[in-house]
């Protein structure tokens, strides 16, 4: 989602916590309203809302470099492809033991997660 759509939704989110009829729009036609705020969405949309109770997570997709990224890591512990996204990657394997990685020829501290998952 790009930035501009990220607002929109901001704004979606806003009112839907304001305005009971909206919301209950917005979680009976997604894609109606998201069309009418700005947003284009293609597929399916879930709305689903948080409560004290229950949670949801939303992964997002998985990244399409990720593959060979492992592979690199696996090659050589510690570095990092060139994929700036991928560089803070949060999986022990994709750690090295010192607590640096080389992310674009440069090292840099590894996510204190790395040696705590």
């Amino acid at each position: 989602m790009v930035e501009n759509d990220r607002k929109k939704l901001g704004k979606v989110i806003a009112r839907a916590w304001l305005d009971k009829s909206f919301h209950d729009r917005l979680v009976k036609e997604p894609h109606a309203v998201l069309s009418e705020a700005g947003i284009d969405v293609k597929g399916k949309v879930h709305v689903h809302q948080n409560t004290d109770t229950e949670h949801h997570l939303v992964l997002p997709p998985r990244p399409a470099a990720l593959d060979e990224h492992v592979r690199k890591q696996k090659e050589k512990p510690g570095s990092c492809s060139h994929d700036p996204q991928l560089c803070s990657t949060l999986t022990p394997e994709l750690c090295s033991s010192n607590g640096e990685i080389m992310c674009q020829g440069e090292k840099r501290a590894a996510p204190e997660l790395c040696s705590t998952l």
